[in-house]
């Protein structure tokens, strides 16, 4: 809400192209992990690696938390 609007376009596409490419990657990744460690561990590594990304990411980026 608050990106200008000459530039909205731009991040949408941009976020449509992260979003995208991250549910792939994903999915690619822990299909490999499954066929060496099982559904439910590759599952659980999974979980853990966007755990650990989310909270670095708040620990990177600590102003993003007073956005609205």
């Amino acid at each position: 809400l608050k990106i200008p609007d000459r530039v909205r376009g731009r991040v949408m596409a941009l976020y449509s192209i992260l979003h995208a490419g991250s549910d792939t990657m994903g999915n690619l990744s822990v299909g490999w992990l499954a066929i060496y460690l099982g559904l439910p561990l590759a599952l659980c590594v999974g979980a853990a690696t966007a755990t650990l990304y989310a909270l670095g990411l708040r620990v990177a980026l600590p102003s993003v938390d007073h956005l609205d």
